[in-house]
């Protein structure tokens, strides 16, 4: 025992302790710790440094690598261990010079891996010697001797955290002449105005010669929580991502060359050969990828010629009243009238910003524009909706007939055939204006004004039976199609009448 702790305690000159007998100092390269799974700061560290290796794993080491293998130092202590498994140490402090160290008997290991059982045989011995000891130490008991006190200033304090009076108190008498009590009184209110020269007016002020002293006392209180100790410790394993490798399959060489030689790769190759031969030549002939779009040029190269490379703007439709703020959500030619167009606004807004402005949205009407090219102004029809509208569609067959999908999941309907009329006979007027007093500014008549109609729907979904999120899009059944219950439909051509 003496031996073995004078060689952990000598040194040999660089600042490392020389290892005992049964420790050998190892260095691992990052390829080693890879193979036996001791990454340093990872699956080792200081406070959790042993990894038990199991000695086939390290003989499979020694048939791979080597000499090359990093227990190749250790070759003869590891063929000669009669353990199955190696105790494996990270040294993160390289108190013997390497980064591990390796046990080289059962004792260190089981030493290292249970000291609370090494330390319990010291213990042990600890505890009779302190037992032998207690029984030699012999108590006097007498009389105890007071000791003169000492002063040491404290006296000092406790007299000055008294109170002390230091003058006379202060005597007050009272009086007033017996026939002024129970003397009839009468108040009543009066103004200050009337009893100016009797009032005076008491401003409150702060009197400067009255102060109030106090003695400043300084104490402390403490109170202490009972606290217990208690300890648990448990086992913790760090989660490792599994991983799984494989590797391509080859076939062997009679396979490949009776692969290559089967009739039927020829018969393919011959079947195929013209379809590559068609489009080798359309490749050789021309570009099928050549984007003329892209490729416009820039002015023509006839004379006199103007050319524009950018889409002309054909028509625009503006309304600062419905629409200001807004991102058109859908557009809908009309089916059978000619220039009329339907547009869905909605607000800008993401679903957070729809929840925290739910208020001023309710406020906020929700409506489909209806334009005609005549008047790219005035909308020709309003179709008020419950809610912002994401899409809508036409009835083909019956134009007058409007189906639309709120973003609430909402679906609502509407029929304007009692302004189908408008839209097709509306045309805008270029008439000159008059001078007259009700044409000027400010002066106009209402009744003359041509006001948009607001149509409202006829019919909606309830929000219990609607759709849990927006309506993106819509399609009508056709009219040769029949719903009925239980969501089956039926065919009236294929009906006996």
């Amino acid at each position: 025992m003496s031996e073995e702790t004078s060689n952990q305690n000598s040194g040999d000159g660089s600042g490392n302790l020389v290892a005992p007998q049964d420790i050998l100092p190892l260095f691992f390269t990052s390829k080693t710790q890879q193979i036996f799974g001791c990454i340093a700061d990872e699956d080792v560290n200081a406070e959790n440094p042993h990894k038990v290796i199991p000695k086939e794993t390290i003989l499979q080491d020694f048939k791979d690598r080597a000499a090359v293998s990093d227990f190749h130092p250790a070759k003869k202590i590891v063929l000669d261990y009669p353990g199955e498994e190696l105790l494996v140490v990270y040294d993160a402090d390289f108190k013997y010079g390497q980064n591990f160290y390796l046990c080289t008997t059962e004792e260190c290991k089981e030493k290292i891996l249970h000291p609370e059982l090494a330390a319990g045989d010291h213990e042990t011995a600890d505890g009779e010697q302190a037992e032998a000891a207690e029984e030699e130490i012999v108590v006097w008991k007498g009389p105890v001797t007071p000791r003169p006190w000492e002063s040491l200033g404290s006296e000092i304090e406790v007299e000055d955290e008294k109170t002390v009076e230091n003058r006379a108190k202060i005597k007050m008498c009272i009086s007033r002449k017996r026939s002024e009590f129970g003397a009839p009184v009468k108040f009543a209110d009066q103004s200050e105005k009337v009893m100016k020269d009797a009032t005076v007016e008491c401003l409150p002020f702060e009197d400067e010669t009255y102060s109030l002293k106090k003695f400043e006392l300084d104490i402390g209180i403490q109170a202490v929580q009972n606290r217990g100790e208690n300890g648990s410790q448990t086992e913790w394993k760090k989660p490792r991502n599994a991983c799984v490798q494989y590797e391509a399959r080859f076939l062997p060489e009679e396979k490949k060359v009776e692969a290559e030689e089967a009739p039927s790769l020829l018969e393919f190759i011959q079947k195929v050969t013209p379809r590559f031969e068609l489009a080798l030549q359309q490749n050789e002939i021309m570009d099928v990828f050549y984007d003329d779009y892209v490729s416009l040029a820039i002015e023509d190269s006839t004379f006199g010629s103007k050319s524009d490379n950018y889409l002309k703007e054909y028509q625009s439709f503006t309304d600062l009243l419905y629409s200001k703020e807004k991102v058109i959500t859908n557009t809908e030619w009309h089916p059978t009238a000619k220039g009329i167009i339907a547009v869905s606004c909605a607000e800008l807004m993401s679903f957070d910003e729809r929840v925290d402005n739910a208020s001023r949205i309710i406020m906020t009407p929700s409506l489909i524009l209806i334009w005609s090219f005549s008047d790219p102004i005035h909308p020709q029809l309003l179709l008020e909706a419950p809610d912002d509208i994401f899409s809508f569609k036409f009835n083909p067959s019956e134009p007058t007939i409007i189906a639309g999908g709120c973003v609430n999941g909402q679906v609502v309907l509407w029929d304007i055939s009692s302004w189908n009329d408008r839209l097709l006979s509306h045309r805008q007027t270029s008439k000159a204006k008059k001078n007259t007093m009700t044409s000027l500014p400010g002066f106009e008549d209402d009744s003359n004004t041509d006001h948009t109609p607001v149509v409202r729907y006829c019919a909606v979904s309830s929000i219990e039976h609607s759709h849990k999120s927006a309506v993106s899009d819509l399609q009508w059944v056709p009219d040769h199609m029949e719903v009925r219950k239980l969501y089956r439909y039926i065919s009236p051509y294929y009906t006996c009448i």
